[in-house]
């Protein structure tokens, strides 16, 4: 018994697993092995420096995370800090300008007050015979400036004969020229009207010379010191003003009962389009240049330049697909529209209503800062604007962009679509009689597209379309003599319709079409298509 009780409590030396050496061995804590006391040592030293790495790797890690809420937090600051900048930046330049017209308004009232404080009242020195006359002039030019220009035309006028007399012969309507665009698809506008109207304006035309004419006599009689009183050269020269604004009027053929009819009757006035012929077969063929252009969007085009919006960019470029200009942008494009009246392309975007000015330093300027819906597609034609909302096009818009971007007009169901339909794009046509409307019923599983009234959104031709999937179907491009060409997004189809709303022609195309311009410069007319996947843009001649 003694001599089992010695064995187990003397000293065992074996050979170690860590350092391979004989030593006495004891039991590791760590790994439960038998080591040397050196090789246990060096165990537990490494177990603390892995103890101390992991609580520097968790502190690492809780660092980066809050690091990372910390650049979030400061990227959302800078985010509202810029756009609270747009703002203030869009209201000092809208109140600098109001400044500014102020004080040449106040500038112009202080010099009329010290011409009226200093120059003394002048005796006249005309005989009373002069006297009579000029006054007479004065009266002549008073009464011509109050005619009513939306009137109907005098029915004693020597021009236009007797209204009262029966019809017009057949000779005088072949001599006078009535265009084509006057002529609505209803056939309400006869050829009579455009007659009735033509003459009006000659007659008023014919007025305005003998008023100028009477100017003249009193701007002679003024030449050779015949010395006119204060207060009458006061009074010419208010007529004067008031016949020269009234000169300057646009003649509307029927009058209405409001101001925004009254508005849209003024400048949506037709104009004389140029008959082009446009072959759509060119298509067929290669491009004459193509460029890559990544995620671009929409795309809008004047007779000069295109203006395209790749990813995070705006491109404008000329007719030969040279780049002109090239500037960042902060906001995602919905659709673009050239306007005449501004000479400006229009931007719709995520944060307003942008105009681009290609010949600015700075070609953005904000137009309209916030919609009181998110609006998805717009038009323009002279002074009016047309835009529609997101949802579905149930809420259709119309802004004057002559009262400093003011809306005068808003339509909504069933007059902009009935219910479980939805507008997906407007286009005015080139003269501006007609509105190109395209629309979805996807319950139904149709697709229209419709020739309106822009006055009053009538529904004026109504043919239906091919149906895709969902809502976006049909968008549009206004072609020349008032024509229309249609498209789907990443579809191939081109479809061309004729004035009066029906089908032309079917062109396929050899790529998925994504958006679609038309430049016309001289003897140059030229499509510019952008594709999606791959994301480019070609360049035909037509």
């Amino acid at each position: 018994m003694s001599q089992q009780k010695n064995t187990v409590t003397s000293t065992a030396y074996a050979k170690c697993i860590g350092c391979h050496a004989n030593a006495k061995l004891n039991v590791c804590s760590i790994c439960h092995h038998l080591k040397c006391i050196y090789c246990i040592g060096m165990h537990q030293q490494i177990d603390k420096l892995f103890q101390i790495k992991a609580k520097w790797e968790a502190k690492d890690q809780f660092s980066k995370q809050q690091t990372s809420l910390k650049c979030k937090e400061i990227e959302e600051s800078t985010e509202k800090t810029r756009t609270s900048s747009e703002r203030l930046t869009t209201t000092y330049h809208t109140y600098g300008q109001q400044l500014k017209q102020s004080q040449a308004n106040n500038q112009q009232h202080a010099d009329d007050l010290k011409e009226m404080l200093n120059e003394p009242e002048k005796i006249s020195t005309t005989s009373a015979e002069d006297c009579t006359r000029i006054d007479e002039v004065i009266d002549r030019v008073e009464k011509s400036s109050k005619k009513e220009l939306c009137s109907e035309p005098n029915t004693i006028s020597p021009t236009l004969g007797s209204l009262n007399e029966g019809a017009y012969s057949a000779s005088m309507l072949d001599q006078t020229d009535i265009p084509a665009q006057h002529i609505n698809m209803d056939h309400r506008h006869s050829s009579t009207e455009s007659l009735l109207e033509s003459s009006a304006i000659d007659t008023i035309e014919t007025e305005n010379d003998s008023v100028d004419n009477l100017e003249s006599n009193v701007v002679v009689a003024i030449d050779q010191k015949q010395q006119l009183s204060k207060s009458q050269k006061r009074r010419l020269n208010q007529k004067k003003r008031k016949a020269s604004n009234a000169n300057k009027l646009s003649i509307v053929p029927e009058a209405s009962t409001t101001t925004c009819t009254t508005q849209l009757n003024t400048y949506l006035k037709p104009a004389m389009n140029k008959v082009v012929t446009l072959y759509f077969s060119n298509l067929t063929k290669s491009s004459t240049r193509s460029l890559r252009v990544f995620r671009g969007q929409k795309t809008a085009s004047n007779d000069e330049y295109l203006l395209a919006c790749p990813r995070d960019k705006l491109w404008l470029l000329d007719t030969q697909g040279n780049q002109c200009l090239a500037i960042p942008r902060r906001f995602d494009v919905y659709d673009m529209c050239w306007s005449t009246y501004l000479n400006k392309f229009l931007v719709l975007s995520s944060k307003g209503l942008y105009s681009f000015d290609p010949t600015c330093q700075n070609p953005l300027t904000m137009e309209v800062s916030a919609f009181a819906d998110r609006m998805d597609e717009c038009t323009c034609h002279e002074n009016i604007f047309m835009i529609i909302s997101d949802a579905g096009g149930a809420d259709l818009q119309v802004w004057n962009m002559e009262w400093k971007w003011k809306m005068i007009r808003r339509y909504s169901q069933p007059k902009t679509c009935r219910l479980g339909e939805a507008i997906n794009s407007i286009r005015f046509s080139s003269s501006g009689t007609y509105l190109g409307v395209t629309l979805t019923a996807p319950f139904i599983g149709k697709a229209f597209f419709q020739l309106r009234n822009p006055k009053d959104l009538t529904v004026l031709e109504i043919v239906e379309r091919p149906f895709y999937e969902g809502y976006c179907n049909h968008y549009m491009l206004a072609l020349p003599n008032d024509e229309f060409l249609g498209y789907k997004y990443s579809e191939r189809e081109i479809f061309v319709y004729h004035p009066n709303g029906q089908q032309k022609d079917v062109v396929r195309y050899s790529k998925s079409i994504c958006s679609i311009s038309l430049m016309m410069n001289g003897n140059i007319c030229r499509l510019a298509i952008q594709t999606h996947q791959p994301d480019e843009l070609h360049f035909h001649d037509l």
